[in-house]
């Protein structure tokens, strides 16, 4: 049975993200224009992505990163629902029994959550609260990962049976601190080139924040309420659920324009 630590982490292929925006801005940052920054960006990520492994995480983040490249180069506006959806079928036309795969499911289904859930639940609130900085970033970040595991519940309870209830604050505190260890380990990389002691000293803040992680995992699993055990559900009860936290969601919105239009 899986650990507290190798469920609560950040959304998988976000280092994807970070690396290709990061090395697409700073091509063009030294110069090079929209096209060949793009197509550099674009062939370094898929031959990253192919050294890591090729995992479906990885894929769907990286073919999603070549659709948003992509968007930029030819001046079109990067669709989210579409990318995942691109991905997905690229995965599956390789080997459609990743349909039955914990990994692709929890993967698109994170995505689904964030891109496609959360954005519509967050500007229902904006309609009803009227502002862009409903609660502060604190309530944003908390209410986007409690989404983002409502999302998975249901596979989470397929595969494993039981579902971290500490994960959402586990994710908040992960989150912030990605990029550093995104930044050192590239920084040792790159040193390591030329100096291994001077790579060792770049490794150093990764090393500290991931030393971080585990004991505040480790700290967190051992709680009595951390875990809650609910047992694999029934098709029929997870297709219950989705149709169920769908209608919620649509409720919500029209409630949400109901109060907008009544104050307005």
């Amino acid at each position: 049975m899986p650990s507290i630590k190798d469920r609560v982490k950040p959304q998988t292929g976000l280092h994807i993200s970070l690396l290709g925006l990061g090395l697409y801005n700073f091509l063009k940052w030294i110069g090079l224009g929209i096209w060949p920054a793009g197509m550099l960006a674009l062939v370094i990520m898929v031959q990253y992505g192919m050294m890591t492994g090729g995992g479906v995480s990885t894929m769907r983040a990286v073919t999603m990163f070549l659709l948003s490249v992509g968007a930029k180069i030819v001046g079109r506006i990067y669709d989210l629902p579409t990318a995942m959806a691109v991905a997905a079928i690229l995965i599956l036309v390789e080997s459609p029994a990743y349909m039955l795969d914990g990994g692709f499911l929890l993967s698109f289904g994170a995505v689904t959550g964030v891109g496609c859930i959360w954005p519509l639940i967050w500007e229902g609130m904006e309609r009803a609260e009227k502002r862009k900085s409903t609660g502060g970033k604190f309530r944003q970040s908390f209410l986007a990962s409690a989404v983002v595991q409502l999302t998975t519940l249901p596979i989470v309870l397929w595969f494993y049976g039981e579902v971290s209830v500490i994960g959402i604050f586990l994710n908040l505190l992960v989150l912030p601190t990605v990029g550093v260890v995104l930044g050192s380990g590239t920084a040792a990389t790159l040193m390591g080139l030329f100096s291994l002691r001077a790579s060792w000293l770049a490794a150093i803040p990764g090393r500290v924040v991931l030393g971080a992680y585990e004991w505040i995992c480790i700290a967190a699993g051992r709680l009595p309420f951390c875990t809650w055990v609910g047992g694999k559900p029934q098709i029929w009860q997870i297709a219950g659920y989705y149709l169920l936290m769908g209608g919620s969601i649509w409720i919500y919105r029209v409630y949400c324009m109901g109060k907008e239009n009544s104050t307005s």
